[in-house]
């Protein structure tokens, strides 16, 4: 074998891993609270046209974002960010 297969790839220091893994975590967090906020707007925006037309009422939107979309939001994004952190602790220490 020549000299480059033997030599190995230089590693990153731990400062520049971490903050690799908190960007990582934070990103994905953020990103599955959006997907959980639309999907709890849609599901919120569906039952209100549901429910106004089978009761004839007016329909009030905001209850839409109050009862379903900041709260899946919530719940989408603190499950991510422990299955994340979980994730990342996995991994570290499998290593």
């Amino acid at each position: 074998m020549g000299a480059a297969a033997t030599m190995s790839k230089p590693r990153p220091s731990w400062f520049v891993k971490t903050l690799m893994v908190t960007f990582r975590i934070l990103f994905l967090t953020l990103l599955v609270t959006g997907l959980g906020m639309g999907l709890g707007l849609f599901v919120g925006i569906l039952t209100t046209v549901i429910g106004g037309a089978v009761t004839h009422h007016a329909l009030d939107l905001t209850r839409a974002y109050r009862v379903f979309a900041i709260p899946s939001a919530i719940v989408f994004g603190s499950c991510a960010l422990v299955f994340q952190v979980v994730k990342s602790v996995r991994e570290t220490f499998r290593r």
